[in-house]
């Protein structure tokens, strides 16, 4: 079986005190279905913790992430968008 995601990422915006100006949000088509709509996020997650913010760079590494199911990725593309 062969899923599709088409996924529109906004980045969060930091103050230069590093607090959170504006929150990060992520707009998600699931095999072109809307299924996210300009969803805010609420940080980065961690195992039984809530999800927060800490200041970093406006572009960072990507990473994708499987907890050892058998799947795979594949056609991954990356496009900039103008702010």
């Amino acid at each position: 079986m062969q899923n599709t995601y088409d996924v529109i990422f906004h980045a969060p915006k930091f103050n230069a005190d590093g607090s959170l100006a504006k929150a990060g949000t992520m707009t998600v088509f699931f095999n072109g279905v809307l299924v996210q709509d300009h969803s805010e996020i609420w940080g980065a997650t961690a195992h039984a913790a809530k999800a927060k913010y800490s200041a970093h760079e406006p572009k960072l590494p990507i990473g994708l992430q499987d907890h050892g199911d058998a799947l795979c990725f594949r056609n991954v593309w990356l496009r900039p968008l103008a702010d």
